[in-house]
């Protein structure tokens, strides 16, 4: 399976992720996305549909301003096919009539991020992916917190703390 694709089998749906190292300036560039994206996270948890979207105009406003060039080697590949997910799945949020949409856009977001912090390790705060089974109607969906409490994007305050720490990287 890829990183933007929902597998049926759960047992096995991580692709492969091979660790690449990147430089200061790289990482900085990073590091933006990622203060978005939990923007995003923490909108979704709130239940706010017009925050989710105003962080993932942000979100794609810094994708674009990245130079692909602070990646080299190997680092240039993956950051390609990572920033192409990213801009794919959030590229029709503005138009999201309701959270629903915004929390699959996010789900796949979320997928991407995980691959993203798995691959380059962009930040010096401990990321938790964590897990919730019910998400996805019942298929299962993850997300990245700095916070090892549960508090559920894919629910939000219908089902706050559904949901489990997968892993701590």
């Amino acid at each position: 399976c890829s990183v933007s694709t929902s597998c049926q089998n759960t047992q096995s749906h991580e692709p492969s992720i091979k660790q690449v190292n990147i430089n200061a300036e790289a990482m900085q560039a990073l590091q933006l996305l990622f203060n978005d994206y939990f923007e995003i996270k923490n909108a979704l948890v709130n239940d706010n549909l017009e925050e989710a979207q105003n962080s993932s105009a942000s979100f794609l406003d810094n994708l674009g301003k990245i130079n692909m060039s602070l990646f080299k080697g190997q680092a240039h590949q993956v950051w390609m096919d990572y920033s192409s997910q990213a801009k794919q799945a959030l590229q029709h949020v503005a138009h999201f009539q309701d959270i629903k949409e915004m929390r699959k856009a996010f789900q796949s977001l979320s997928n991407t991020m995980i691959g993203l912090a798995k691959s380059f390790n962009p930040s010096k705060e401990t990321m938790y992916i964590q897990h919730c089974p019910m998400a996805d109607s019942n298929k299962g969906a993850d997300w990245l917190s700095l916070s090892d409490e549960i508090r559920n994007p894919y629910f939000g305050a219908s089902m706050l703390t559904c949901g489990n720490v997968k892993e701590e990287l």
